[in-house]
């Protein structure tokens, strides 16, 4: 599909995401932008056997991001990314999608037809990767109070730690509670960490590849904590698979009050390589940069 587009300095095209080239014609990003408000004007850019979804923007309306309070600014984000996320699923409904994160922008049509072809090869073996396969976000957590409670039954080390002796002084009785508090949040925190590495491995079994993901895991109530939170990439067909292995768990660990929370389909987010790591396998013609709000920006590097 032809670019017809003519950008000026006031203009930069705005990226959603790799295809392949023909994938997805007029008609079906088409149907793939109904019902998703102030989504008009995208088009495909190709080069090769890709294509890149993306729409103009005003470059002034993502440079003065940075120049605004943070009210501002969230006020600003919260409908655009939305609207980034709402285009990514439904495109990733229709074909396979090697989705960009939010906010990644050009400077010409021209500049995104180069980063194609220099990345043709990576951006073609991720599509490959991603044919059938969805992402899906989990978070296993276990209850503190309950996990406490087990631990101070079963465990010998906080059992003995339990009574003080009957000479004992009220300071050394204080000191014996200290040292029974803090070996039961050691001994938390192991279990845990080795719930979390045993879950990990059972859920291989049914996932093609898994992703920690550790800022989700701390955004948790209190009184849980996090065992594992991470991104699978699955097969569609091994959906079931995956919440067998997660009611299983929850039963295992009844005593933890153990509890799995599954969230998804989305397009492949986490497993889209971070594009600055094509620099260091042959793509000397491109360099990537940060835009005004922290996001990856894509620039040309003219090649000496």
């Amino acid at each position: 599909m032809q670019t017809k587009f003519t950008l000026t300095g006031e203009t930069c095209v705005y990226l959603y995401g790799i295809v392949a080239s023909r994938s997805l014609g007029p008609q079906g990003l088409e149907d793939m932008l109904h019902g998703i408000e102030d989504a008009s004007g995208m088009f495909l850019i190709e080069a090769g056997n890709l294509a890149c979804v993306a729409v103009c923007v005003q470059s002034s309306e993502y440079r003065d991001r940075l120049r605004e309070d943070a009210s501002n600014q969230l006020a600003w984000l919260g409908p655009r990314a939305l609207r980034h996320h709402e285009i990514l699923r439904n495109l990733h409904e229709i074909t396979t999608v090697v989705p960009f994160k939010f906010g990644t922008l050009c400077e010409s049509t021209g500049e995104v037809q180069h980063i194609l072809q220099q990345l043709q090869e990576p951006f073609t073996r991720l599509l490959k990767h991603f044919e059938g396969r969805e992402e899906w976000a989990v978070r296993v957590f276990v209850d503190e109070s309950a996990t406490m409670r087990h631990l101070e039954e079963t465990n010998s080390q906080l059992i003995g730690l339990c009574v003080s002796g009957p000479d004992s002084s009220p300071g050394e009785a204080y000191f014996l509670q200290k040292r029974r508090q803090k070996l039961a949040a050691d001994l938390v925190n192991e279990l845990v960490f080795s719930l979390g590495e045993g879950i990990e491995q059972r859920l291989v079994k049914s996932a093609v590849q898994i992703v920690r993901n550790t800022a989700a895991a701390n955004e948790c109530d209190r009184s849980k904590v996090a065992a594992l939170s991470a991104a699978v990439l699955l097969e569609k067909s091994r959906f079931e698979a995956l919440e067998a292995i997660l009611e299983q768990l929850e039963s295992e660990y009844a005593c933890y009050l153990l509890s799995a929370e599954i969230s998804g389909p989305w397009p492949p987010y986490s497993f889209s390589t971070d594009l600055d790591r094509f620099q260091n396998s042959g793509s000397p013609g491109v360099v990537l940069r940060k835009n005004a709000i922290g996001q990856t920006e894509l620039r040309e590097l003219t090649v000496t």
